[in-house]
């Protein structure tokens, strides 16, 4: 991909060329692993339940006029039944190309939707910008392709959606070091900025809890936060470009370890 901001499907940004930070996250587990699921070719996709209800979250809240074009929505039938395979089959057949997925869930994802409108300003932060766009860019330091989707772009900030299981800010902290949410801000940052030409500061964290009453809270990462996110993409930048220059892609580590069960 040529350097600039696309507007294309989430299936061909997973597939396209370039590192992203959902993909450091794999790179710093193991390199191997890195190299089997992006890179071989023979990786497949994994369609799992939760990730139906967190891309419906993020349509609705981003894109609703587009619910109904993707998803189908059906009761819940038993298919270990004769009656259920066979209502099952017909809600494929009326769903044609659609996605189905169960009335219950947009309930669900409605009272998410509530609980963050109840943030102050976020009604309007999340009216004024475009969704889902897909940022490609050459990293200064390594020249390796780079890539981001954030979720919102505004003329401000960049917002990202996220679902978990508590929104608290104490604990909420921990999921942002854990699952490298502060490393993929400063990647959507610096994307956005190059590409764009204009500085982009702030990259603001909407977290809504996935079980009733649907809390949510948002929060903008402080500059240390985005820098030591900085600091740890631009050196698996460097590992890639190692990994990627070499054709090695190491496992765990290429000589005899000791090992010890001790704490």
């Amino acid at each position: 991909m040529e350097q600039g901001i696309y507007d294309i499907s989430n299936e061909d940004y997973h597939s396209s060329l370039g590192l992203s930070s959902s993909g450091i996250s794999l790179l710093k587990e193991c390199p191997r692993k890195y190299w089997y699921k992006y890179i071989s070719g023979q990786y497949e996709r994994e369609d799992k339940e939760c990730f139906k209800l967190g891309s419906l979250f993020h349509i609705y809240v981003l894109e609703r006029q587009k619910v109904d074009e993707i998803y189908y929505f059906v009761d819940k039938v038993d298919r270990r039944t004769k009656a259920g395979k066979e209502q099952y089959e017909k809600y494929l057949e009326e769903a044609k190309d659609r996605i189905l997925i169960l009335k219950d869930e947009i309930e669900k994802v409605k009272m998410m939707y509530e609980g963050i409108m109840q943030i102050e300003h976020m009604k309007s932060i999340l009216s004024a910008g475009n969704p889902e766009k897909s940022v490609y860019w050459q990293d200064d330091d390594t020249n390796v392709l780079l890539k981001s989707r954030p979720d919102y772009i505004t003329d401000n900030y960049l917002v990202d959606l996220k679902t978990t299981a508590c929104a608290n800010p104490d604990k909420f902290k921990h999921s942002v070091k854990k699952y490298g949410y502060h490393r993929q801000a400063a990647m959507a940052l610096d994307g956005v900025s190059k590409v764009t030409g204009k500085e982009y500061k702030h990259f603001i964290i909407v977290a809504v809890e996935k079980e009733a009453p649907y809390c949510a809270s948002a929060f903008v990462l402080d500059k240390e936060t985005i820098e030591e996110g900085r600091i740890e993409y631009k050196q698996y930048a460097g590992l890639y470009k190692e990994c990627l220059e070499s054709q090695c892609w190491p496992s765990y580590g290429k000589s005899l370890q000791t090992l010890s069960i001790k704490e």
